[in-house]
C-alpha cells in the first residue's frame, strides 16, 4: 500500500465518528455555499467600488476554468478510478456521498474551491484564513467520504492556485491600466511655488 492510499485509509477508516458522518457530507456540497457567496458578491459590487466589482468579474472567470479544465480535461486525460469504485482495487473503503462515474484527478470541488479561497485571500488580504480553512474542510471531506484520494485534493488545490494566481495577475494589470493610482512620489512631494512675475 503506498503513502496515497495510507493517509487514505486514515481519513477515511481510522477518523470515523458520528459528527464527522453528518457534518462533511454538508462541506462537501457546494450548494450550501451558494447563499453566502451570492451575499458576499452583492456586497463586493454594491458597497467595495472597482476592487468588488473587478473581483467579481474575476470570479466569473476563474470558476468555470477551474472547473472545466478539471472535470473535462484532466480527469479524461489521467483516467484515475476513484476509490470508491471497485476497478480501484480498494477494498474496505467507506462510501459516504454519492461516488461519480468521472475520473478521479484532479479534484474538481479541491480545484474550484481552492481557486476561490486563493483569489479571495489575493484580493482580501483580511480574509485569507477563513478562505484557506474552507478550502482545507472542502478537500478533507471529499477523502473522508470515500470518493477521491489525498492526492487528488493535492493536484485540485495546485491546479486552482496556478489559475487564480493567472487570473489575478491579470486582473490586477487591468484595474492598473483602466484605474492608475498616483505615483508614491507626486502624493508626498510638495505642491511647487509659483513665482510672481517682477
Amino acid at each position: 500500500m503506498n503513502l496515497d492510499q495510507t493517509i487514505f485509509f486514515f481519513i477515511n477508516g481510522t477518523m470515523t465518528s458520528g459528527f464527522l458522518d453528518f457534518i462533511m457530507p454538508v462541506i462537501s456540497n457546494l450548494v450550501y455555499f451558494i447563499p453566502f457567496l451570492a451575499g458576499l458578491v452583492l456586497w463586493m459590487v454594491w458597497k467595495d467600488g472597482v476592487r468588488g466589482r473587478l473581483t467579481v468579474a474575476a470570479l466569473i472567470l476563474l470558476v468555470p476554468l477551474t472547473d472545466q479544465i478539471s472535470a473535462t480535461l484532466l480527469k479524461p486525460a489521467f483516467g484515475r478510478p476513484r476509490p470508491c469504485r471497485t476497478e480501484s482495487g480498494l477494498e474496505n473503503v467507506n462510501v459516504r456521498a454519492r461516488c461519480s462515474s468521472k475520473g478521479s484527478f484532479p479534484s474538481s470541488h479541491a480545484t474550484n474551491i481552492g481557486g476561490v479561497a486563493l483569489l479571495l485571500a489575493l484580493r482580501y488580504r483580511r480574509w485569507a484564513l477563513i478562505a484557506g480553512i474552507v478550502a482545507f474542510l472542502v478537500g478533507f471531506s471529499r477523502v473522508y467520504l470515500g470518493v477521491h484520494y489525498p492526492s487528488d485534493v493535492l493536484g485540485g488545490w495546485t491546479l486552482g492556485a496556478l489559475l487564480a494566481g493567472a487570473v489575478f495577475l491579470l486582473v490586477r494589470a487591468v484595474q492598473r491600466w483602466r484605474w492608475p493610482e498616483p505615483e508614491a512620489d507626486e502624493e508626498l512631494s510638495p505642491p511647487k511655488e509659483i513665482s510672481e512675475p517682477s
